[in-house]
Order: C-alpha cells, then structure tokens, then sequence
C-alpha cells in the first residue's frame, strides 16, 4: 500500500489505544494475522506490532518507508 492507504487502514490521526494494548509488540516473535486480536476502525488486523511493513511511497533521497512496528520492539517506538 502507499503511506497514505497504511495510515488511514491502521486508523492513524485516532487514537486507538486498545490496538496498541493488544498488539504483539515486545513478543516472542511474529504470530498469525489476527492472532492478537489487533483490529483497526476498517477491520484491518496487526497493524501495530507483529512484523514491520514497507509501504510503495519513497521518501526524498529513494529510502521507503517501514511502518507498524515488530514483535521485537517496544510499544512507545
């Protein structure tokens, strides 16, 4: 998806605390889309959390964009 689609799936620009609360951020590794139980406002799963997600958009200078975060790092990254 391009940034753009990402963010307004994941809920972005809302708060959703609840996602993050159940997301498998600082886990034992990544885990079956849905299996935390994640869901965003259009029923997106592991958005937050789980594995880390390049997304189309380049930024200025080529690099992509990697977005949601990975079971290995904390929440507040």
């Amino acid at each position: 998806p391009t940034i753009y689609h990402w963010q307004r799936a994941a809920g972005a620009g809302g708060i959703f605390s609840d996602v993050l609360q159940v997301s498998n951020f600082g886990g034992r590794g990544p885990l079956p889309v849905g299996a935390s139980g994640s869901l965003g406002p259009f029923g997106t799963a592991d958005l937050a959390g789980n594995v880390k997600e390049w997304v189309w958009n380049e930024s200025r200078g080529g690099r992509r964009f990697v977005l949601g975060g990975a079971w290995f790092e904390a929440p507040h990254t």
